[in-house]
């Protein structure tokens, strides 16, 4: 189209206007096709949920609004007109799935490609009325991502030798100068610092042909900026503007029919069509030199089908493929150190791991991760203490790091600690609940029930209906015998939680009848055995309370025998409580040869020092003649 080629190529703001009013006639006019044709076909398909696919991300997502799918919708009708070569190559062998993602990873970027899914994962920055970066924009960058879904641009002889001495020069540069930009895990930047960052050296990048400082982090990236800036004016050298035409503007798209079997082996990987998928795979890498790069797709499937030696050996081909990227290169010795950890080579492991860190520098944060889960596979929880310290060093954000080094402290019985990492985690990250959820439970552990009561309560104050916090609480209420609040929180869970609500009618219980509810505890057994009939604590308690209720009134002696007869048959005759009960029973029916016969059985299974004594004790009681109930 030359008159569409007039307003996308001429360079400066005046250009991006008059192409902003055209697309906005453009999306006007063509409003009602949407709906009516593309709809049915549609090359974008929202994805409420997200398959996980060993060795790649697979990042936390939620269901999308009506909103935010208009909003979608309209950026891409936009970029359709601006980059229709772009389009046509993202959705010409598969649709483009977009997810919506709630992952507090990448809550930091606009969105994030997924090319084995051919997806993009949305975050709530891009939705963001208020920021500056248009959908349609991040659109056109990370569909070029989706692209080179081999990862074909990392050996493309053409575009490594347009790009990477500049990228190269440029980092060399900034690095000269003091800044770390290069070497951040993408969990550490920060927007603003980013921002601060492109700013300061954003010259240095231009006088080397390249239209932003963030373009100078790897090829992939160096490729999406310049597909991004291009649509906005910019014109790349000569070299880099040969191969973005050839490869992601030219029109018509002639689609290549080799490219159409990478995508058929993904979709079968991604459906965990494993044996289809890996069978796709050989057939590609063995057809042209070309797709060896898919070594490292298909020692993913062996990895999945813990093909170990079959993995390392592909991705030892990979490492041999992959020699200009050094990111690229880093991330395959850490998939190879993984594949040596699951065989327990964990020397081999280490070595590849170190490896990606020379590659990477010390500045990113994964890399030693990886490492710390080596080294605790291994016992060495001081090495893997230290790698994690480093993370969280570098990275005190990462709560990954803390959660992990709270267990190994946890290991070595450091429960102070322990409890100030699970502590940092929650300042990291309030809308999380692991943390508190960890710090309860520790803090019940060693009878801080008070500070655990605390942390249980916050949870709940975030999320209601959480079953745990309801039930951790409940208990260490019943630790400090506060019954009348425990039992409000079992009445909760038995509305909130109906399928389990037999076991929390007998917790119930178990509070009225500490607070001398008899009748109240009774209704909650019999809600119970009707709920559930096969299972045995209902009968025994109730038993247990009918055969030794101070109450005279409760105590019912033959049907204390009848229920406790149920509870065990339903156990065998192997519980020393039901056993009890039935001795129990006896002795209130003034039998008090058959009490002492069962709670002989009783003593015989006792399992515990503390419940032999109290066994011991209630015989004594029957040799005597006595119930329990004249005891108390």
């Amino acid at each position: 189209m030359p008159f569409l080629n007039f307003f996308t190529h001429r360079p400066g703001a005046k250009s991006h206007r008059q192409v902003c009013v055209f697309v906005l006639l453009m999306s006007v006019f063509s409003r009602a096709g949407w709906s009516a044709t593309e709809s049915q076909n549609e090359p974008f398909v929202f994805q409420d949920t997200v398959p996980h696919v060993t060795g790649y991300e697979s990042y936390a997502v939620r269901p999308w609004t009506e909103p935010e799918k208009q909003r979608v919708r309209q950026a891409v009708r936009t970029v359709r007109v601006l980059a229709p070569g772009v389009i046509d190559r993202a959705t010409a062998y598969r649709s483009v799935n977009i997810y919506r993602s709630r992952d507090l990873v990448i809550r930091r970027a606009l969105a994030i490609a997924s090319p084995i899914r051919n997806g993009l994962f949305v975050t709530d920055r891009l939705l963001d009325g208020r920021h500056k970066k248009r959908v349609e924009d991040t659109l056109i960058h990370e569909c070029a991502h989706l692209i080179d879904v081999a990862h074909l641009l990392e050996i493309d002889p053409n575009w490594t030798s347009a790009v990477l001495p500049r990228m190269q020069r440029v980092c060399e540069l900034v690095r000269a100068r003091g800044s770390t930009y290069f070497d951040v895990s993408f969990p550490q930047w920060a927007p603003g610092y980013a921002r601060s960052q492109d700013l300061k050296y954003r010259q240095l990048a231009i006088q080397e042909g390249m239209p932003a400082l963030y373009a100078c982090t790897n090829l992939a990236e160096a490729l999406a900026v310049c597909v991004e800036r291009r649509m906005k004016g910019y014109r790349p050298p000569s070299a880099m503007d040969v191969f973005l035409q050839e490869h992601f503007f030219r029109t018509p798209f002639q689609a290549d029919p080799e490219m159409q079997s990478v995508h058929a082996a993904m979709t079968q990987h991604v459906a965990g069509e494993r044996d289809a998928a890996l069978e796709s795979y050989t057939a590609l890498i063995e057809s042209s030199s070309r797709f060896r790069t898919l070594t490292r797709f298909r020692a993913a499937v062996l990895s999945d089908q813990r093909k170990w030696e079959e993995a390392i050996a592909d991705l030892t081909t990979a490492l041999e493929v992959f020699r200009v990227s050094s990111k690229a290169m880093a991330d395959i010795y850490k998939q190879r150190a993984r594949c040596f950890m699951l065989q327990r080579k964990f020397e081999l492991s280490i070595a590849d791991i170190n490896h990606a860190i020379e590659l990477d520098g010390p500045g990113r944060s994964e890399n030693y991760v990886a490492r710390a889960d080596v080294w605790k596979r291994m016992g060495k929880v001081d090495e893997a203490i230290q790698d994690l310290s480093h993370v969280i060093e570098i990275y005190p954000e990462s709560q990954s790091a803390y959660q992990q080094r709270a267990y190994l402290w946890r290991r070595k019985g450091d429960v102070a600690k322990e409890e100030a990492d699970w502590t940092k985690m929650i300042e990291v990250e309030k809308d999380s609940v692991y943390g508190l959820r960890q710090r309860a439970m520790l803090r019940n552990r060693h009878q801080r029930t008070e500070d655990a009561i605390l942390d249980w309560t916050q949870i709940l104050s975030r999320q209601p209906k959480d079953q745990t916090a309801l039930v951790g609480r409940a208990r260490a209420y019943e630790t400090l015998n506060k019954f009348e609040l425990a039992a409000r929180d079992y009445q909760r869970l038995k509305i909130s939680f109906p399928s389990a609500g037999y076991r929390y009618c007998v917790d119930l219980a178990r509070c009225l009848v500490e607070l001398g509810r008899y009748p109240a505890a009774i209704r909650e057994w019999d809600a119970a055995i009707e709920q559930r009939g096969n299972y045995y604590i209902p009968y025994q308690e109730k038993a247990w309370l009918l055969a030794t209720c101070p109450d005279a009134s409760i105590r019912k002696g033959e049907l204390a025998k009848q229920l406790a007869e149920k509870a065990c048959e339903l156990t065998n005759d192997r519980y020393c409580r039901c056993l009890e009960a039935l001795a129990a029973a006896y002795s209130q029916m003034g039998d008090f040869q058959q009490a002492i016969q069962y709670q002989g059985k009783a003593l015989e299974v006792a399992r515990t020092e503390t419940d032999k004594e109290a066994a011991q004790k209630r015989m004594g009681l029957y040799e005597a003649g006595m119930t329990i109930s004249q005891a108390k």
